[in-house]
């Protein structure tokens, strides 16, 4: 009778143990995914080379529902009205920040980057598909979570070239977030 005890009492103490480890998982609620767009203002610069500021500073407007609140990046869609193979980085702020002019080297002022900069996305030359005289890249699997500071609701970018086809011109390319609301 005693040993049946004993081996009662581990075998609780064990399902206590293990149900004190078990992980914490948390759902979250999606319930819509939402398309931001934006076409960045720029002039028609022709020759840009690496590291040079693709367009200016640009918006995603509405990447939350409130101020203050949470998303998710899932996907970006970028649309030229030229064929192209430009590759660059699109640096993501969670404020908006000083960029580089237009056609010149990427140098943002770092204070403003270091309390702001959500994350980069990289765009390939080989990313980019072409469709008569269209070309499109969309780069999926980001799932970037993002958590906006109070007083802001909106993702504000700037490109930036890392490689590819110098000729583009910037005033042709049209950005797209896929993003989710969290909050």
């Amino acid at each position: 009778m005693r040993k049946l005890f004993v081996v009662a009492v581990a075998l609780m103490l064990a399902t206590i143990a293990s149900r004190g480890q078990a992980a914490v998982n948390y759902q979250l609620e999606i319930d819509k995914y939402r398309d931001l767009s934006a076409t960045p203002p720029c002039q028609s610069v022709t020759v840009f080379t690496d590291g040079d500021a693709l367009t200016e500073v640009f918006e995603f407007s509405g990447a939350t529902r409130r101020s203050g609140g949470m998303g998710v990046v899932r996907e970006l869609l970028v649309i030229a009205a030229q064929s192209t193979t430009v590759g660059f980085d699109l640096v993501l702020s969670s404020r908006t920040f000083t960029g580089s002019p237009l056609n010149e080297a990427f140098t943002p002022v770092k204070g403003e980057m270091n309390n702001s900069l959500e994350t980069t996305i990289t765009v390939t030359a080989s990313d980019w598909v072409s469709l008569g005289g269209v070309s499109y890249a969309r780069i999926t699997g980001i799932d970037y979570v993002y958590d906006l500071p109070d007083g802001q609701d909106d993702l504000h970018a700037q490109a930036v070239m890392n490689v590819g086809d110098e000729s583009v011109t910037a005033n042709n390319l049209v950005f797209k977030l896929k993003v989710a609301w969290l909050d």
